[in-house]
């Protein structure tokens, strides 16, 4: 089995931050938020709270 690499800690040139965690983006409504975990050319990965809302149901 292989190791995944750790995403980088994040730098000012944004050009670098290929593989980040909370990595600032633009949202449609003129403001900006930040993805959880982003991969430039793989995937963008949020995940949200009260994931585990459903257990015991």
């Amino acid at each position: 089995m292989q190791d995944v690499p750790r995403p980088a800690p994040q730098v000012a040139d944004d050009a670098l931050n290929a593989y980040v965690f909370e990595k600032p983006a633009p949202l449609p409504h003129g403001t900006s938020g930040r993805i959880d975990l982003y991969k430039r050319g793989c995937f963008v990965l949020e995940a949200k709270q009260g994931s585990d809302a459903w257990e015991g149901r």
